[in-house]
């Protein structure tokens, strides 16, 4: 038996101030995938049994103690729905029950990135240099952003329900390169540029193979809507060509396509002035597929953006010179 519970991320409400040397409690909730898989003593197949996985979201109660640059927390977990269907054999399905309760120990470094400039001198600085970009007509500047991303399942496919029903509930997440390109324009305060994309999935078991890649090239624009002591969110929307792919059982399948989705996410923006920034993009295609014999091989994944760096190219010039 295999059970592997991926990434987490979620959200702690913490009732009192975390301050060093003091120990808070907390509740939260936490957002991740599981996957389970069990190998049958019966199994003859070639390629191992399919698995199954869906989102989950555990509820969380615990404790953390700070210290001058970690936090240490431990907490337990409840996740309600432990129960699901399991298909054993191509055709039978036997019921699988999860502990409900789990117990989590985690260590967290963290670090004050803009300590530096909360002093007079340094505010004086900032100013100094807002007015040389200005002055060199480098506020607006292009940029490229490079990090890694993910892509989540949303949808489940129809063509894996009337062809392959135990490849269903084998949920998929992948680990993609998030490229961009463009343009920041500092009087309108928005991005437009170009961004690159792709992730594959593989769905394997009881002598059955398939294969999916989505290669996506899109021109998107976002508009930052307000800044909160250093984090400014943006929405926008992206227009992609689309290359998606299926590999069958040694049967290729392609289609091609335009496609419309929406661009959200938030900027780690201290100061107007920076020659690079954090970002973090989450990207979704609704009802995004291929058609196979007739039925939807869907690729609506969400794309969740772990962290992107971002550098604007010609700043640092402008400043040193």
């Amino acid at each position: 038996m295999d059970v592997y519970q991926g990434v987490e991320t979620g959200t702690r409400i913490y009732p009192f101030k975390l301050k060093p040397q003091r120990l808070s409690p907390f509740l939260g909730v936490s957002f991740r995938r599981i996957r389970f898989s069990q190998e049958s003593d019966a199994s003859t197949s070639s390629n191992g049994v399919p698995s199954y996985g869906r989102f989950i979201h555990p509820m969380q109660l615990g404790l953390t103690y700070t210290s001058d640059q970690w936090h240490i927390s431990v907490s337990t977990y409840y996740m309600s729905k432990n129960a699901f269907n399991y298909f054993i054999s191509p055709v039978e399905k036997a019921q699988v029950n999860l502990n409900t309760v789990s117990v989590n120990l985690s260590f967290l470094r963290y670090i004050d990135s803009d300590r530096s400039l909360r002093n007079v001198g340094t505010a004086g600085r900032v100013n100094k240099a807002y007015q040389k970009l200005k002055e060199r007509n480098s506020l607006s500047s292009w940029f490229f952003g490079v990090g890694p991303s993910s892509a989540l399942q949303i949808s489940k496919s129809s063509y894996l329900k009337e062809n392959f029903p135990f490849f269903y509930d084998n949920y998929s997440a992948s680990i993609l390169p998030d490229l961009s390109f463009g343009r920041y324009f500092h009087r309108l305060d928005l991005n437009l540029n170009t961004t690159y994309r792709t992730y594959g999935n593989a769905y394997e078991g009881f002598d059955s193979s398939i294969k999916t890649r989505r290669h996506s090239v899109g021109m998107e624009s976002v508009k930052f809507l307000f800044n909160y002591l250093g984090f400014v969110p943006f929405v926008g929307p992206i227009l992609s060509y689309e290359n998606l792919r299926a590999n069958i059982n040694g049967t290729n399948y392609l289609e091609n396509k335009l496609a419309l989705g929406l661009t959200f996410g938030w900027d780690i923006r201290v100061t107007k002035t920076g020659s690079s920034l954090l970002r973090t993009n989450l990207r979704y295609y609704p009802n995004l597929h291929m058609e196979i014999e007739g039925e939807k091989m869907m690729f609506d994944h969400l794309e969740f953006n772990f962290i992107q760096w971002v550098q604007f190219i010609g700043r640092k010039k402008a400043l040193r010179n």
